[in-house]
């Protein structure tokens, strides 16, 4: 959480670009939306500035111990956002047969919803390649911490 958060202090336009990026296509278009003369049924303002509501719920683990139960609980946390995405993330990918019996659990609950989650499963490492893809070679601040991040998860 540390390196995305400090990927946002950084540059908010990179970790939203990081967002957008392949890594998430399908999920987001979290940008500010700046309309001119808009019309409605009723009136027409001058502009409008809009956001799409979205939330990440996160859920790491040091190796593929995710369980369907913890994660099914952790959807309590999503209301009514339009894009809602549960990221696991840990050192290797979750085991075939596991990401399977937890995406059954999610399309049944999906079933219910008017917008549906969207799981994803990543490792630290893709992670951080996917944060990479976004920097100039003049981030030498967040390529530093990047660096720093990619050498953590490897020694420790």
């Amino acid at each position: 959480m540390l390196l995305l958060s400090r990927l946002y202090s950084y540059s908010s336009d990179k970790f939203f670009r990081f967002l957008k990026s392949e890594y998430f296509s399908d999920a987001f278009e979290p940008e500010l939306v700046f309309n001119l003369q808009e019309k409605s049924e009723d009136s027409v303002p001058d502009a409008t500035i809009t956001q799409e509501g979205f939330k990440l719920v996160v859920e790491t683990k040091m190796s593929d111990w995710f369980y369907s139960d913890q994660l099914m609980r952790h959807l309590k946390f999503f209301k009514d956002e339009k894009n809602k995405v549960l990221i696991t993330i840990a050192p290797e990918l979750m085991a075939e047969g596991k990401k399977s019996d937890f995406e059954k659990e999610l399309q049944k609950y999906n079933a219910g919803q008017e917008f549906p989650v969207i799981h994803v499963n990543t490792t630290f490492e893709i992670l951080a390649e996917a944060i990479r893809g976004v920097l100039d070679d003049r981030d030498y601040e967040m390529q530093d911490v990047l660096d720093d991040y990619l050498n953590y998860c490897y020694n420790d």
